[in-house]
């Protein structure tokens, strides 16, 4: 009898466990210490609205996106619609109301840079590329292709490079 009733409660929890609920953290700062402190990359989706993140995707979030980002990654929100949520934005080059930035594992270098929607392939592409905590980051990638921005302190050459924002402050290009 007992093996019969766990076996239903295993059977009724199985999708539960199989689906894991992306959880959004809605303070930046609190994010990015907590992407540290695990050791996760952090992505930030900047959008209009309570559930403005969806719109990243063109609507709602691909299945395989949400579940990468479940999985991989810690998520904060940013509401374009409210003033705070705009200027942040602008810290991060965001002139519009949708976008998305994907940190290394430390939350302090940006290792990938977005405005605008993705197709949902695009998308699932992005996070499992930078879902890996120990892919070694150079410059910042974007979509549509920026010149290349390097975190690196100039080589002397008289051509300077562009420098990551402290740890303390947001993941931005300065």
């Amino acid at each position: 009898m007992r093996t019969l009733m766990f076996t239903l409660a295993l059977v009724a929890l199985s999708p539960a466990l199989a689906r894991a609920e992306t959880v959004w953290q809605t303070d930046y700062t609190v994010a990015q210490e907590e992407a540290a402190s695990s050791q996760k990359p952090l992505v930030v989706v900047f959008g209009p609205g309570a559930n403005g993140w969806q719109l990243l995707g063109g609507g709602s979030l691909p299945e395989k996106a949400s579940q990468t980002l479940a999985q991989s990654y810690v998520c904060c929100f940013v509401d374009t619609a409210t003033p705070q949520g705009r200027d942040l934005a602008r810290k991060f080059e965001i002139s519009g109301s949708l976008g998305l930035v994907i940190s290394d594992k430390t939350g302090n270098h940006m290792a990938f840079w977005h405005q605008g929607t993705l197709t949902a392939d695009a998308l699932s592409g992005y996070l499992n590329r930078y879902a890996d905590p120990d892919r070694p980051l150079v410059t910042t990638e974007t979509n549509p292709a920026r010149p290349p921005v390097s975190f690196y302190p100039p080589t002397g050459t008289g051509v300077g490079t562009i420098q990551f924002a402290p740890a303390a402050g947001p993941v931005c290009r300065t």
